[in-house]
């Protein structure tokens, strides 16, 4: 029996030198929705999502994703099963057009197998295919206007939307983000995470997501997680975490 549950952590933990960054981390995110990770720098946040994604090995603890403990599998074995990860700087090929990006994201192109690759006739149907593809996402991100412009002549708005987009063509299941409204303007920050809360709705993608600018974020959140000195304080509905005694107390003192 499936469980309601895509992602959880059991009891992690993750020292760097002296510091204690994560101190038995139990976490579960619900499948379909989307979760914010919230609390005052040095929480422990971003630590959980590298933790999550196989960026850091954890010192204990269980990562189980989908019912399979993927705990320390290296971050390219992870993407092959699901999980994306997203950053506050957008990691882009800024000399590639948005359209390019895209298409990097779709997986097994026959095209980069190094014996098919000079054969034309084995890969040009993928590439077209995926091409439709980028454009019918860039539709979806309202950036199609942008498909001919190299990434590095994009805002850091339209960055972030670039990586979600890249995201949505590797078939993710499972995105974790690092700030997506980090450094973009109010108006577009709001347009990033409607369109995030509809692919809850309509793709049933997850989102796990680390974010400061809360007064934005808990609009469209389906659930909260606070953090502070590397544990869990406080979850549940955007309402109930952000005015919890303990969470504000853990603001004010970091």
């Amino acid at each position: 029996m499936q469980s309601n549950h895509i992602i959880e952590t059991r009891g992690i933990v993750k020292t760097f030198g002296g510091l204690r960054a994560l101190d038995g981390v139990d976490i579960k995110v619900q499948r379909g929705s989307l979760t914010l990770l919230i609390g005052p720098n040095g929480s422990g946040k971003t630590t959980l999502i590298n933790v999550i994604g196989g960026v850091y090995k954890p010192d204990a603890g269980q990562v189980i994703y989908e019912g399979e403990d993927i705990t320390g599998l290296p971050p390219h074995e992870i993407y092959h099963r699901g999980i994306v990860r997203t950053f506050q700087i957008p990691r882009l090929f800024r000399n590639l057009i948005v359209t390019e990006n895209l298409a990097t994201a779709k997986r097994g192109n026959p095209g980069e197998n190094v014996y098919l690759a000079p054969l034309k006739s084995r890969w040009i149907d993928f590439e077209t295919k995926t091409i439709r593809e980028s454009m019918i996402t860039e539709l979806k991100l309202k950036i199609l206007h942008m498909w001919n412009r190299k990434s590095s002549e994009l805002s850091g708005g339209q960055m972030k939307l670039v990586e979600i987009g890249r995201s949505l063509m590797a078939g993710a299941r499972l995105v974790l983000m690092d700030e997506p409204a980090a450094g973009v303007n109010p108006t577009l920050a709001h347009q990033i995470f409607a369109m995030l809360k509809e692919m809850t709705r309509g793709l049933g993608i997850t989102f796990l997501i680390v974010e400061h600018r809360l007064e934005i974020a808990a609009e469209y959140a389906d659930y909260v997680i606070a953090m502070a000195r590397g544990k869990v304080i406080s979850e549940g509905k955007p309402n109930e975490v952000m005015t919890d005694p303990v969470v504000v107390k853990s603001y004010l003192e970091g």
